[in-house]
């Protein structure tokens, strides 16, 4: 692979995009064991393969000028079949491991030995029941992984969000980019079906509170549309955002996967701007101001390491360093501080700018916690909040607490008011884990800027007990 990069000032300049068709099958030497290969339990595939070599880099500098060409090479990986007493050299094209050469697809065309392509889609479908799918949704993934016309990819990528963090939602969100795909596949590319789905399953933060992907099954999908909508130079710009994320630049490391899946998100949250422009600028082929924002933003995460990118774009505290970090404001402004931390959820670029003291301070809270939201729009639908009261029962609390459930789960954050009996304060849940009594929610209280697990009879009769939702 030949990439080059322009610097001029220290900043990247708008790199040009590859060719990423990724459809076609890996090929390797036949191995005499393939089989055996095949029936080795997944972890164990992995632990046969050396780590892979670092790639070489080449610098190239043109005296008098600003260019910097930088020229990555990949050295393919060996493996030494043992099995037995044969020892046989097997040469791999592409750095993936044996189990990503396993899954689907045949050898080269001078091989006719197929690696059990049947047996991993069962295997992955299993899993996929185990992580959480429906059966119905199981039938819709096997249905992608035997018709979709991308059966190398798929079947690597299923495996891939199969071992996250949130494996059911990166798999439901792979599931629905699919159509959007088929549609657009200049826009919604092998690349970008990767990122997107990874982004939700990845946890964010190496912590509980982070297990949460940066992106949300919800989120996700709207990136994958304003991916669609957008200007033509504003997409070849994101593109290439994304195809070179992680590269280091004047030796600062960042981690790849967190920017690709944040610049995502900025997409996400800017969809409107973006897929809104004249006809003229399409014309002079120049990026939208959105566009701008979000390529300053990608620059601009260089050098920070992923547990420090994903405070410094999150309204809560995710990163479990012990220290309260969650926006914090007076008790009394609770439904305004709640209202920011629902808006950095969404937006990244918001997030950062807030944490840097770039966004202005909200008022001090003026009325009740329901009259302050319920005039308040959602950043997720953009929609105003739509309120829902709760009754005083158990019975009623723990249906509220469902749906609840529900609006998390698809990636929609939940502004809740509790009350003792008193006055009532905001929270925010953003997350949800476990299923029936052992549900617990991840709540952040602005009057701390406390981020923690809360056991759902805890909110649903403890003693401030859930008395309003947002949705």
């Amino acid at each position: 692979m030949d990439t080059k990069l322009l610097a001029a000032g220290g900043r990247l300049a708008a790199l040009p995009s590859l060719d990423r068709d990724t459809s076609a099958p890996q090929s390797i030497a036949a191995p005499l064991y393939a089989d055996l290969i095949v029936s080795l339990p997944q972890t164990a595939l992995d632990a046969l393969m050396p780590e892979a070599p670092p790639a070489q880099v080449q610098e190239n500098f043109s005296p008098g000028s600003l260019s910097l060409e930088l020229r990555l090479s990949v050295t393919p990986r060996a493996l030494f079949d043992t099995v037995g007493d044969a020892k046989q050299n097997i040469t791999w094209e592409q750095p993936h491991g044996l189990k990503d050469a396993s899954i689907g697809g045949t050898h080269g065309s001078d091989s006719n030995v197929a690696i059990g392509a049947e047996a991993t889609t069962r295997n992955l479908l299993v899993r996929a029941r185990e992580a959480g799918l429906s059966e119905a949704e199981v039938q819709r993934l096997e249905l992608i992984l035997r018709n979709g016309g991308h059966t190398a990819t798929d079947t690597r990528l299923v495996a891939d969000l199969l071992d996250t963090a949130n494996a059911a939602r990166g798999l439901r969100t792979f599931m629905e980019l699919d159509p959007l795909r088929k549609q657009h596949p200049d826009r919604i590319t092998p690349r970008m079906v990767e990122e997107l789905s990874m982004g939700v399953g990845r946890a964010r933060a190496g912590s509980s509170e982070g297990s949460e992907g940066v992106l949300s099954q919800a989120t996700a999908i709207t990136a994958a549309k304003a991916l669609i909508e957008m200007r033509p130079a504003d997409f070849r710009e994101i593109e290439a955002r994304v195809m070179y994320a992680g590269l280091q630049f004047q030796l600062q490391p960042i981690d790849r996967d967190t920017q690709c899946a944040l610049i995502l998100k900025a997409v996400a949250a800017r969809r409107d701007e973006l897929r809104n422009y004249d006809a003229v600028d399409v014309f002079v082929g120049a990026r939208s101001k959105a566009c701008r924002e979000i390529a300053a933003f990608a620059g601009a995460m260089y050098g920070r390491d992923a547990q420090t990118l994903a405070q410094l774009t999150s309204g809560v505290d995710v990163d479990g360093d012990g220290i309260d970090e969650a926006i914090q404001r007076d008790p009394n402004a609770s439904a305004q501080a709640v209202q920011q931390m629902a808006r950095a959820e969404v937006d990244p670029i918001y997030a950062w700018n807030l944490h840097f003291g770039v966004v202005p301070e909200l008022p001090a809270g003026d009325g009740t916690v329901v009259d302050a939201m319920n005039g308040a729009r959602s950043p997720s639908t953009g929609a105003a909040y739509q309120h829902h009261t709760v009754g005083d029962s158990d019975a009623e609390r723990g249906a509220a607490l469902d749906q609840i459930e529900k609006l998390i789960i698809s990636g929609v954050d939940v502004p809740i008011a509790v009350s003792n009996g008193g006055e009532s304060r905001a929270l925010l849940i953003t997350d949800v884990r476990g299923s029936g009594d052992t549900r617990q929610f991840l709540v952040t209280d602005p009057s701390t800027g406390h981020t923690e697990w809360r056991p759902a009879n805890e909110i649903t009769s403890g003693g401030e007990a859930l008395t309003d939702y947002w949705s």
